[in-house]
Order: C-alpha cells, then structure tokens, then sequence
C-alpha cells in the first residue's frame, strides 16, 4: 500500500534523486528532545518512547505556523503535539484500540517465529489492512474535521490513514507484541514523512516504511537513539556505509527491498532472498552475515532481554499505559488508586438533550441511562491490567445535578466516586434542547456524472429541524490549510442554511455545515461542520496500450490511447534499458532480447476537473532474436611502391572497410582482386579474423579493386548475418 500523490511515473522522475537518495543515509544518530517540545534531557531510566521529536539544536514552539518552503508545507510533521493523538482518545476509543491491536498479535504470531519474523508479518499485515488517505492528505491536514487521523483508533475505525498514523499503528502493534519499536519523523521541508525503526536484533538495525511497502536493515544497530531527521539531504562525506539490504539497480545505485513484492511469500523465502541473497541473480552492495535474527524462536528484540533501563510500566502486558497517556507512572497510579479520572472514566447512554423541569428530575433521567466502564484497571493483585471494570450504581458511584439553567438549556452533572473508589467526575448535559436523533454523513464515493447528486446521507432531529449549508472547496484556497491542528477554525462567512439536502454537480470536495433549528419550546443546536467532506470524484480516464512483440534492433511507435474521448499528453519509461529504450516521444528500441516493462503516464490536455488524468500501466514488450543489422562502407587506402618492391605491405581492416552494427564475431574472406579484367588475388589476402589485409611484395603500380565479404555471427539476441559484401579500392604509387 504505497502513497501516491503523483503518477508513479512522474513521482520517480521528480523524486529520484531526494527519495533514492535518502534510503541510503537513514544511520547518522542525533540527540533527543524532550516529548513536550522543550529541550529538557529524558531521564536515564526512562524508556525514549516511540513519540519521539525533533533534536534539541531545534526547539520548537507549541504552535508552528504554516509555511511554504522548498515546494512543501511545514506543516503537522513540525508538531510534537500531533504524535500525542493517541493520549486525547477517549476511554472507549483507547480500550476498542488495544483489546483489538493485542488481538491481531495473537491472531497473527506465534512464539516459535524468530523477533525478525514477528516485525515482518506485523508490517506485511497492516500494509495489507490499511489504504492511504487521500481525502485527508490533500485536504490540509484538517484535524477539526478528520479527528482520528494519526491515531491508531482512526484505523480501526476506518482503515485508513497517513504515514504518521500508519508508524504510530506500527509501533503499537511490536509493543503489543513485546517488541521494541518507534518511529521517526523526518523534517517535511525535505521529505514529509514518517517511518519506523526496530532497535538492535543481535547486531542489526532495521527501518521499516509500510506506507511505501520498505522493509530493509542497516548494519548500524543504535538501540533507542533517534535517527536523523534530515536524512534526506545529508552531506555525502557524512553518508554511513550501509545498504546490506539494498540491491544493485545500475549506475552505482542501490535501491531498498520492498515487501509490497513478497505478499504472498514466507517469511523464510523473504529472508534468504533479501538478507542471505540466495536465489537471486541481484547484485547486493554488502554481504549479509546472520547473526541467528532469522532463527525460529530466537527472541533478540524482546524487551524482556533487553537491560533494566526504562521505566517501570514498560514490561510485558502494560505497553498501552507507555503508547496511550502521556505519563504513564502518574496514571497508572492513579489506576491502582481507583481515582475518578477523565481519562479512565468510560461514560455511555447520556442522551442528547431531556426535556425536565428540575435538577432532581434530571439527575433521576441521567442516572436511569447511565453506563460506566473503568478503563484500564487493576485486578486481585492490585496490578494494572488493560481489562475494563464495570461500575455499579450506588456501590461505586452516584450522580447528582449540581447546576440546572433552564434559561439556557445547561445543566451540570456530577458523577460522585463510593465504596472504594476515589473522586469525582463532572460533565455537561443540554435540558430542553433540540437534539439529533441520526447524524447527517457525507458521501465521499461518489463520482461524477453530470446529473445532480446529493452530498450527505440526511440525518433526523428531535424537537426541532435540521438546517444545512455547504460550499465547494477551492483547491486554490489556502485558508483551510492549517499547519497547527488546534488552532481553531472559522465558520467561513456567507453560508445559508436551509432544509434543502446538500447537492452538486462537479466533482470537488464539499465542507458541509448542518445545525438544528428547535421548536418554539426548544432551544436551537449551534452549527456543526460535518466531519471529512463530501466528495464528488472526477470521472478517472484509462490509458489503453497493448504489448508489444519485437526483434532486437527494431524501432517501434507506441501509441497509447484512452477509454474516452479525451485528448492527453504522455510519458514514457521503461524499466529494462539493458533489453528496451523508451524516448520521451514514444518511440521503442529493443536492445536486446528479452522481456522488458515500460511505463505509461498520461496528463490530460483540455483540464477539466470534472476528468482526471489516467494511472500509470505498464506494458510488456518481448523481444525475440532480431537480424544483425550489419553494415559495410568501402574505403580508399594507398601502398608506397617503394616500400611494397621491400616487402609485403599491411593494410589494417579500419582504412579499407568501415563495419557498423555487426553482432558477435566476425568472419572476412577476399572474394576478389583485380586490376581491369585482370585477375591479381594471389598478391592479396585477407585476415578471417580481423579483415586486415596483406598486400604482397611485388605488385605492380596501379589501382586494384579488392572485393571481400563479411558476416556477423550474431549473439543470444541476434541471429547470425548473411555475407556482405563491400569492393574497395587499393593504389600502389
């Protein structure tokens, strides 16, 4: 599952030089900056989570404003804050993400697997589970209206997400595992991205990009420091010599293995094929030496073997506490205390608003749908498990109203703690109040068609109406691009609101805006932006090109085409130049034989956004055994008669035959030599080998004509050629 943001094609020639380049410079380790942005030293003991930051030469404020540089947004990458989302989840959210992450690592790994394998299967698999976000990503990372991305509940929920979220995933499933793990942001004003990095299995390192389907190892093993974030752009004279998972691609160049290509291989395939480089006719840059983290049941990446050094909630069964709050030592004292906490308190059935007269009576119609879940909590052993614990009414709580406007519609509820737990928990409830009964939901799968479409699911209301507003996103507008996520946002001004269900013909991206107006007896529902946005997408063309047949030597013309009437513009690459060549117009040169991949992108013309330009595909081309294309030009050469009345003279093949184009070996005999009508081929003789010809001694002055025939004998892509024949001419003066 690989982000794409351009066509593959146009993404490898705009980034081949930033993006290979930065695969081979991932090692140089820098110092780590304290998880709330300040440039305060970690604790020894205490274990650098996977939440890392920047380094401490580059202190970063809360709030980091938007800014365009290099062609990139410094956008949420530059924010600390935005890898806490896991911390702000709510109770629910935090026990449906771990209960199922442990659940996957039960489902999927075994303990006689090798760590290696476990990191491996884990990454294989939530590539295969996750799609990439291509509604958040474009859309500014907007986090009002997109509120689990970069979460790993968001996942769950939609199987959907962007780098950051995918490594935090990542990272939860090794630490549900009991396997070592994190991940690292890169500065976005070189590579707007985020990828994982498994510490020190016996000696070996490992980085792990499942957003782009990476999954290679270093031989630079640096246990929980953080790599560079620049990696992008360092100096050569500072690259590590590393690459023992990158193979050969040509030109000096080494490209990462990708596990995209492995889905449906073992692990054991993929190892001696990547790390041991067996069965494969891949060149690798270093030789991989195993220091048994392939071996079956050989644990080097547990955190139980590694040394005491991390905190005391970081052991088997309490990584949640270390992954979803931000001090785990305080909440988890705050667990075995049974405190009433916000973030443990799992508070469900409160309706949206109720119609009573009196606090007593609201407190009495709160208490009747009440539910409440402790998570996590601790068991008979007094220890910290991530179990929820159901809360009884009066036993373990009560619920009083503590404010009652009915001016307003506000009204307080308190949650009170008894028997042995501790505190109290208040929140706000709506009295009188018009209340949704079902959501309104975008439509983000439709597609374009001309004909006017509805943009939301509607949605039902209690005691009033639902209103609506909505207005096509400009892909020019930049105000909707926000580098901070809580900065706050703006109802943009000018929206109507009416009963009317959103609609729209084009194909764009629509922020729809929805509030329920009450009736004369209750109040109105402020307005709401629906989350994500409603998405009318562009009819996608489909470029129509056949494969191709060829002999070595021939030139073909390709001529892509598309499924509809739409005129476009294309690019060309192929992806054997050792067996075809592709220029940029089109035209094919088979190489050798073979068989050969060729890349086509298509850029529509007219730019109707109601159209979108086509994927790449790609076709092959088979190249069988082609005629050597041997040719041959005659030249004039010249004797000394003076030096030929000595002795015999040599004549090298270059000045009296120009051969071009011929394949493998070649064979020349002399046909003829005369002078006029006059037969003189004893005085000559041509070399079989190398067609140097020999001029003997004796021969007269005048002007020869020397007929030879040459053939190619042709190679594993060409046959051999027939006889050629060339008549040069030789002067004796």
């Amino acid at each position: 599952m690989a982000r794409r943001n351009k066509t593959r094609l146009t993404k490898f020639l705009s980034l081949l030089t930033a993006v290979v380049f930065c695969f081979s410079v991932f090692t140089v380790p820098v110092s780590a900056e304290a998880t709330n942005g300040s440039s305060g030293k970690k604790d020894e003991k205490t274990k650098t989570t996977f939440l890392e930051d920047v380094n401490t030469e580059e202190v970063e404020p809360a709030v980091v404003e938007p800014v365009f540089k290099e062609g990139t947004w410094n956008r949420v990458h530059s924010n600390p804050a935005v890898f806490e989302k896991n911390f702000i989840l709510s109770p629910q959210q935090k026990k449906e993400s771990i209960t199922q992450y442990e659940q996957v690592v039960k489902d999927l790994l075994t303990e006689d697997m090798s760590d290696l394998e476990k990191y491996y299967t884990l990454a294989v698999w939530l590539n295969h589970y996750v799609s990439y976000d291509w509604d958040f990503w474009p859309g500014g990372y907007d986090f009002d209206y997109y509120s689990h991305q970069w979460d790993v509940y968001g996942i769950l929920k939609e199987q959907k997400s962007v780098c950051a979220g995918i490594a935090v995933a990542y990272a939860d499933l090794c630490h549900a595992a009991d396997l070592p793990c994190k991940f690292v942001r890169m500065k976005p004003f070189h590579l707007d991205h985020t990828i994982n990095y498994i510490p020190n299995i016996n000696g070996h390192a490992y980085y792990i990009d499942v957003t782009e389907n990476i999954f290679f190892m270093s031989k630079f093993a640096n246990p929980w420091k953080p790599l560079d974030l620049d990696y992008s752009h360092i100096p050569e004279d500072k690259i590590p010599d590393d690459g023992s998972f990158e193979y050969y691609v040509g030109n000096n160049t080494y490209s990462p293995s990708g596990i995209k290509e492995y889905y449906e291989t073992s692990f054991d395939t993929w190892f001696n094929e990547w790390a041991l480089h067996k069965n494969t006719k891949k060149k690798f840059k270093t030789e991989y030496v195993n220091k048994g983290s392939s071996t079956p049941g050989t644990h080097y990446a547990s955190y139980k073997d590694y040394p005491k050094q991390f905190s005391d909630t970081e052991k088997p069964g309490l990584w949640f506490l270390e992954d979803f709050y931000k001090d785990p030592e305080a909440i988890s004292q705050t667990i075995l205390d049974k405190e009433f906490d916000e973030q443990l308190l799992n508070i469900s059935g409160i309706q949206g608003s109720y119609d009573c007269n009196t606090a007593e009576e609201l407190a009495a119609a709160v208490s009747g749908d009440i539910a409440i879940e402790y998570f996590p909590s601790s068991d008979e052993n007094n220890e910290v498990v991530p179990e929820a614990a159901k809360l009884e009414k009066v036993t373990d709580y009560t619920v009083t109203c503590d404010s009652f406007d009915a001016s307003t519609g506000q009204a307080t509820i308190t949650i009170k703690s008894a028997g042995e737990y501790k505190g109290q928990y208040q929140l706000p409830v709506r009295i009188n109040t018009a209340a949704v009964t079902k959501e309104p939901v975008n439509k983000m799968d439709l597609t374009y068609t001309g004909e006017v479409q509805t943009l939301v699911e509607p949605g039902t209301a209690t005691n009033g109406k639902i209103l609506y507003a909505w207005y096509k996103k400009d892909g020019e507008d930049e105000s909707w691009k926000k580098g901070d996520p809580d900065a706050p946002y703006s109802e943009p001004p000018g929206l109507t609101y009416t009963e009317e269900i959103p609609t729209a013909t084009d194909a764009g991206r629509y922020a729809v805006w929805y509030k329920i107006e009450g009736d004369e007896t209750h109040f109105n529902v402020e307005p709401q932006r629906l989350e994500r946005v409603a998405v009318i997408s562009p009819i996608k063309t489909k470029i129509i090109a056949d494969d191709k047949i060829m002999k070595a030597g021939e030139k073909i013309k390709l001529a892509p085409g598309l499924d509809l009437e739409k005129a476009a513009e294309y690019g060309y690459m192929s992806l054997d130049e050792s067996i075809v060549k592709v220029n940029s117009k089109g035209t094919v040169s088979a190489v050798a034989a073979g068989t050969a991949t060729i890349l086509i992108s298509g850029t529509l013309k007219d730019g109707d956004p109601n159209y979108a330009d086509p994927d790449d595909i790609e076709i092959t081309v088979k190249v069988g055994t082609g005629e050597t294309p041997i040719k041959v030009k005659a030249k004039t050469t010249k004797v000394k008669y003076s030096k030929l009345r000595k002795k015999a003279q040599k004549i090298k093949r270059a000045k009296l035959i120009a051969v071009s184009k011929a394949k493998g070996k070649r064979t020349y005999k002399l046909v003829s030599a005369k002078k006029g009508k006059k037969n003189f081929k004893k005085y000559f003789k041509v070399n079989s080998k190398n067609g140097n010809v020999t001029v003997k001694k004796g021969l007269k002055k005048g002007t020869y004509s020397v007929k030879v025939k040459v053939k190619a004998a042709g190679n594993a892509s060409y046959k051999p050629s027939s006889w050629k024949y060339v008549t040069t001419k030789v002067r004796v003066k």
